[in-house]
């Protein structure tokens, strides 16, 4: 799936403001973050509002703050925030905080 940066920002604001409001929204992985658990083209996520603080282990949607979104693991939760970690990656990203995290995976479709 070819996608330009305007269409992605729209996909992006569609999630955002149907899951906001309650509903489920389906999102293919991009990139290689994710891997060899999600892989880029193949798999899909289930995105969700966020109702509760993320738990160590729970995968998230979450804004970084030059405005990327980036679909990745809670690693660790501290007084600070949250600190995510891509699967395929080893070094966490964060603190990240609260209004950081747009959306929280409910489902994942792996190989269709």
């Amino acid at each position: 799936m070819l996608i330009d940066a305007a269409g992605l920002r729209a996909y992006i604001g569609a999630i955002l403001s149907e899951t906001e409001a309650g509903g489920v929204m389906e999102m293919p992985v991009f990139g290689s973050s994710m891997a060899p658990f999600l892989i880029h083209g193949r798999d899909a996520v289930r995105l969700v509002k966020c109702t509760h603080p993320p738990k160590r282990g729970e995968i998230v949607l979450f804004r970084r703050l030059d405005g990327q979104y980036v679909l990745h693991r809670v690693w660790r939760v501290t007084k600070s925030g949250w600190y995510l970690l891509g699967d395929s990656q080893t070094d966490p990203e964060g603190p990240v905080h609260g209004e950081q995290i747009c959306c929280l995976v409910l489902a994942v479709r792996r190989k269709g």
